[in-house]
């Protein structure tokens, strides 16, 4: 016989959660079950939502029907591994969801438009390494969205939670849809991840293989991944770097990350092979002026400036300060002219061949040397030609 239990810890941070955003306690705790034999344990079996007596109370002695009236607070837990299929099988309201197994499970919560899910408080993916999943279902609410472990995944662009989402270290955000519209500092109407702002934290957000289009204002507050899968990730929305120095990894080497909107409050450091632009759109006519407490550095990979229509724009989109390069960086800093520094970061007690490509039809302005203890020298080559400029500048590091 099954012993139906929730972790006291689990049922206390929910508590503290209601009292802190100053919401009454559900009317009850119920943990899917996914079959009516409130006897044998807690089950993962796929099921309609709202079937009759197919949620476990956090006491009690037999299941119970979801109650939409008196919104409860929905629990996924159990230990198994595998995949369980939620259905909405009508329009439903709760209290929160809170993924609470403690293996690799994916709970995916599948629905149409019509049948949306209304969530109160929040949706909490702070458990186990699995995954919680909103694939098709339409989220509404004044809910917000916390991943501190595992994935949580959202697919549905007519979402409207208001609450916005949050991303911690050792977790990942999955976006497989777009927002609406897309359109640099605009206010999102609706979205894979709501109306709300996006919290960076830490952890990783990806686009699992697809170009996404995300215009939610974001809040970066540690340092974070890029994963784009070979495709391209717009982010239209406002940036704030929260007053602290950023390292962004990108990881992708085919596509990139696009930051369309101004980034403020702190500075960037690019990370990872792929390939991040500070300006720019999938039709490039938006100019962006950024403003950063240090210049850009870019440890590895390509730092580009693209849709610009001026020396100037480039310089805005830098913040207006010199950008520092690591060997075997590539800058790609426009389609014209650039006349700001350009500092060779050099760290190494000596440097075989390392690589620093320098992209623009003109180059007017000063390259200095910083750090290790071997000179550098310059080699010019024009001889490579992108095939949006007319000319690749290369300067070799070679100690």
């Amino acid at each position: 016989m099954g012993i139906k239990t929730i972790k006291p810890i689990q049922v206390v941070s929910l508590f503290l959660f209601s009292a802190l955003v100053g919401t009454p306690v559900f009317a009850d705790i119920l943990t899917w079950d996914g079959d009516t034999d409130y006897a044998n344990g807690i089950g993962n079996a796929n099921g309609n939502w709202n079937a009759a007596s197919v949620w476990s109370p956090s006491s009690g002695t037999a299941n119970v029907t979801w109650n939409s009236t008196i919104p409860d607070e929905a629990i996924l837990g159990g230990t198994t591994t595998g995949t369980t299929i939620l259905t909405l099988d009508a329009a439903t309201h709760v209290g929160s969801v809170t993924y609470a197994n403690t293996s690799t499970r994916t709970f995916t919560i599948a629905g149409t438009d019509a049948n949306a899910l209304t969530v109160d408080t929040g949706l909490f993916k702070t458990n186990g390494t699995g995954i919680l999943e909103f694939a098709t279902a339409k989220v509404i609410g004044s809910a917000s969205a916390i991943v501190s472990s595992g994935s949580l995944r959202f697919g549905n662009i007519a979402s409207t939670f208001s609450g916005g989402v949050t991303v911690n270290s050792n977790s990942t955000l999955q976006i497989n849809a777009d927002s609406n519209p897309t359109t640099v500092g605009a206010t999102v109407l609706n979205g894979a991840i709501g109306t709300g702002p996006l919290t960076i934290n830490g952890g990783t957000v990806d686009t699992k293989n697809a170009t996404r289009k995300i215009a939610n204002a974001m809040c970066i507050n540690g340092d974070f991944s890029l994963t784009t899968s070979g495709a391209t990730l717009y982010l239209y929305g406002l940036v704030d770097l929260g007053g602290g120095t950023r390292t962004i990894t990108v990881s992708s080497t085919t596509k990139d990350a696009i930051f369309c909107a101004s980034m403020t409050n702190g500075a960037i450091i690019k990370g990872g092979t792929g390939m991040m632009s500070l300006t720019g759109s999938d039709t490039p006519s938006a100019i962006v002026s950024n403003s950063f407490s240090q210049g850009v550095v870019v440890q590895e990979g390509t730092l580009e400036i693209d849709g610009v229509d001026s020396v100037q724009d480039t310089i805005n989109a830098l913040g207006g300060l010199n950008p520092t390069l690591y060997g075997g960086t590539t800058f790609k800093p426009g389609r014209y002219g650039n006349d700001y520094g350009i500092v060779l970061q050099h760290t190494e007690s000596s440097v075989p061949v390392s690589l620093i490509q320098v992209y623009g039809t003109t180059f007017n302005g000063v390259i200095s040397e910083t750090g290790g203890s071997v000179a550098l020298s310059f080699v010019f080559n024009e001889s490579n030609t992108p095939s949006y400029t007319t000319n690749k500048r290369k300067y070799v590091l070679s100690g």
